[in-house]
């Protein structure tokens, strides 16, 4: 979280709401509590602050199935051992069965997720499929050295505050000449979506949302 100021693309509403918000988040030390934002985003995903999240999978579900399709497009999975970071509701890890993998461990901060990504799993009905789920933080992975050929990360590197920290920790799990695959969030990720949502968001509403809201 380096960057205070949004320098990507936006109408000048939706840089000074955003700007304005970052200012704000910075002053009150919400922006600086590394540990506090990752709680936030957990509970977040585990449906703390709006019931949205549990209609997650028919919101965006499409949508991941295509970038797990290209990520996993050049990764050669058969009979190796695979780790899904941020698996999130199972998208990737269930494209990684099916290409093959003799196991797949399954990583997640939030446990609604990680019951998602099981129930996936067992509504594709993929035979001898060898999955684990496990509760835990990208940014210190809960296993020892050089234990997976494949790592696979999808749209969760752009959601942590230390990614080099993550990236290195991925890097450590991987063994001697496997693969690495990281499908992220770009520049201009949902910049329409954000843009359109800002527009219809009162300014007060979005100042207030920083100076009370994340201090829940």
């Amino acid at each position: 979280m380096r960057k205070l100021f949004w320098t990507g693309k936006a109408s000048f509403f939706s840089k000074l709401a955003i700007n304005t918000a970052g200012i704000l988040g910075w002053l009150v030390g919400n922006s600086r509590d590394v540990e506090g934002m990752k709680a936030r985003v957990r509970d977040g995903y585990n449906g703390r602050y709006s019931e949205h999240v549990y209609g997650y999978g028919k919101l965006g579900g499409k949508h991941y199935s295509i970038i797990s399709d290209r990520l996993l497009s050049r990764v050669d999975c058969r009979g190796r051992v695979v780790a899904d970071i941020g698996c999130g509701m199972g998208v990737t890890t269930v494209e990684a069965l099916k290409k093959g993998a003799s196991n797949v461990v399954s990583i997640d901060a939030s446990r609604y997720m990680l019951s998602q990504c099981r129930n996936n799993v067992a509504e594709k009905c993929l035979p001898n499929a060898h999955v684990t789920y496990c509760e835990g933080d990208a940014e210190t992975l809960p296993f020892p050295d050089s234990c997976f050929d494949v790592v696979l990360s999808s749209m969760v590197v752009g959601m942590l505050p230390n990614q080099l920290k993550a990236l290195s920790e991925m890097a450590r799990v991987l063994r001697p000449h496997g693969m690495l695959a990281i499908a992220t969030h770009g520049p201009e990720h949902y910049r329409e979506a954000i843009d359109a949502a800002i527009r219809v968001m009162s300014l007060r509403h979005f100042v207030f949302d920083r100076l009370e809201f994340w201090k829940r």
